[in-house]
């Protein structure tokens, strides 16, 4: 017992100083995300008015968007292990049953009689972003692997917290936040192949999940395959 107590301070310091940078960077970003989820639910949480006279949720605006939300409420109130797809599948596969798992953790109802109702969709968008964010953080661990310098590593993840061209996507309903964070598994999992057999079966699930996600990731296995290839012929 008295080992433990010795031991798990000391590890925990040892832990604090080699990754300081990225957990300060990591907190840093996250705090900044809250705040624009925050911002973004109160200017567009509500309806707006075309000059037309018709109206549209500032959330909840383009057609995927409502395809995405509405999948998702039918999936919520009817689901089924029988029944899993109940429509011919063409694309976003992944993304309204994600909502629906949220929907049942965070209290979200989608509609409030004729209405969308996003009460508690804040958590959603946390959600994604924590799984996104946690996805750089395994990317710049498994950089730690290889060969690569400090700076190089973190410019990467610096990028990676702040581009705004990905955190757009964190306060919508698209899939994109978590889309890139499986993409980001992905390029950190390839970084240093495996040895064993068992990883390579992994790596299969892990393409097969991004291309239910989005179908355009189909492509991915052959990018894949190419880094595997290359990799054992230099080696």
């Amino acid at each position: 017992i008295i080992n433990i107590k010795i031991t798990m301070p000391f590890e925990l310091n040892k832990f604090l100083k080699k990754n300081l940078i990225i957990l300060i960077i990591f907190f840093i970003s996250f705090i900044t995300n809250i705040v624009n989820i925050n911002y973004s639910i109160k200017k567009f949480d509500r309806t707006f008015n075309y000059s037309d006279g018709d109206n549209y949720h500032g959330i909840i605006r383009t057609p995927p968007e409502i395809y995405i939300w509405k999948k998702a409420n039918e999936f919520k109130n009817n689901f089924s292990l029988d029944n899993l797809q109940s429509y011919e599948y063409r694309y976003h596969f992944l993304p309204p049953k994600i909502l629906a798992l949220s929907s049942i953790t965070f209290n979200i109802k989608f509609f409030d009689e004729n209405d969308f109702d996003t009460k508690n969709i804040r958590f959603h968008f946390i959600f994604q972003t924590l799984i996104y964010l946690l996805s750089v953080v395994y990317l710049y661990n498994r950089l730690n692997k290889i060969n690569v310098e400090n700076k190089v590593k973190y410019l990467t993840v610096t990028f990676l917290f702040f581009d705004p061209t990905i955190n757009q996507f964190h306060p919508t309903i698209f899939g994109e936040t978590i889309f890139f964070a499986l993409i980001i598994t992905l390029i950190g999992f390839l970084i240093k192949l495996p040895k064993n057999n068992i990883n390579y079966f992994i790596l299969g699930i892990l393409i097969s999940i991004i291309y239910l996600q989005r179908s355009v990731a189909m492509l991915l296995i052959l990018a894949s395959i190419l880094v595997i290839i290359l990799k054992f012929k230099f080696n």
